[in-house]
């Protein structure tokens, strides 16, 4: 098997079609157990919700928590890719193991990265006057220019934040695998995006369009989309350690 990636040694470089490729694995694991990932999918989304329901907190909370839920996931993908039987206690057994502290960690970094870059980004957006006012915001009801200058700032955080997001996209996987630090997670996980743009980006074009078909659904279909979300992310790891594809000889599939 070859090496895993190191700080010192770049990243596999992988096809552009391997973008599709993850979410194309993501769903042969889902496959597997689908009764079990929606009842997980479910589980999740709820214990999200339940974050929501906590006022002023429940947002950062929910960020600053979710790599263990997601390291949980990934446990369970290794262990579907075993064709072993997964169980609920798995998504939660990250908050028990000792990378516990690593994965918070990666909450704490992303967290406090994400609203870094929006202060900054809304400072710069002020300066160039691309920002409403204060008097626009308290208009009521609030203008149509108004609007648009609030979804042109949006936009300006979200591709602004991409190079955070990319920092957190493998880290947890990276923790739970190779009990990597916080730190040198998120940047192995920012370098393999660097060296497989195309490849990042055809998968973020997967998860806007099932991100939409969810909204769609008025969020139901989130039971599906959540799982099979961190499926996928389970087959992209495997590429940054050198392991390859999702073997479907050794996973029992459900044909």
């Amino acid at each position: 098997m070859p090496d895993h990636d190191t700080p010192s040694l770049p990243p596999p470089r992988v096809a552009v079609q391997r973008g599709w490729g993850w979410w194309r694995e993501g769903f042969h694991l889902f496959r597997e157990q689908p009764l079990t990932m929606l009842l997980f999918g479910l589980v999740y989304c709820m214990v999200l919700l339940g974050f929501q329901l906590l006022p002023g907190v429940g947002s950062v909370l929910a960020v600053f928590l979710g790599p263990l839920l997601t390291a949980g996931f990934l446990q369970v993908a290794a262990r579907l890719t075993r064709a072993e039987e997964p169980r609920l206690a798995e998504l939660f057994a990250a908050f028990r193991q000792p990378g516990v502290t690593s994965l918070l960690g990666i909450g704490l970094w992303y967290l406090v990265m994400l609203m870094s870059v929006a202060f900054l980004v809304t400072l710069l957006a002020v300066a160039l006057g691309l920002a409403p006012s204060p008097e626009a915001l308290q208009a009521e009801p609030i203008s149509q220019d108004t609007m648009d200058q609030l979804l042109t700032l949006g936009m300006m955080v979200m591709l602004a934040a991409l190079p955070v997001a990319a920092a957190y996209w493998l880290a947890p996987a990276l923790v739970t695998f190779e009990q990597a630090s916080a730190a040198e997670a998120m940047w192995r996980s920012l370098r393999f995006m660097w060296r497989n743009l195309g490849a990042f980006a055809l998968y973020l074009s997967g998860m806007a369009i099932l991100t939409l078909a969810a909204l769609l659904t008025y969020g139901a279909a989130f039971i599906v989309v959540a799982p099979l979300s961190m499926l996928s992310l389970y087959a992209c790891y495997r590429d940054l350690a050198g392991q390859g594809p999702v073997q479907i000889d050794n996973a029992g599939w459900v044909e």
